[in-house]
């Protein structure tokens, strides 16, 4: 992802960061309502896939439910 990201095609448009799409606060911090694109990082390294792909499901709910809400 660092490499990615790097790359001077992303340097100026693209942002990680680094946490939790359920909390508004996190949303707000990274002005979610103003992104043109979202991407949920799923944990590769996860016990349980099926749980991962659930809670990735309802981070991207949030997400949405967040923006329509505030834009």
């Amino acid at each position: 992802m660092t490499i990615i990201l790097r790359q001077p095609q992303f340097e100026n448009k693209v942002t990680y960061i680094e946490g939790n799409p359920i909390h508004h606060k996190d949303l707000k911090r990274c002005i979610a309502d103003k992104a043109k694109c979202c991407v949920i990082l799923s944990n590769q390294f996860c016990r349980n896939p099926i749980l991962e792909d659930q809670r990735n499901i309802l981070n991207a709910l949030a997400v949405k439910k967040y923006v329509r809400k505030h834009s």
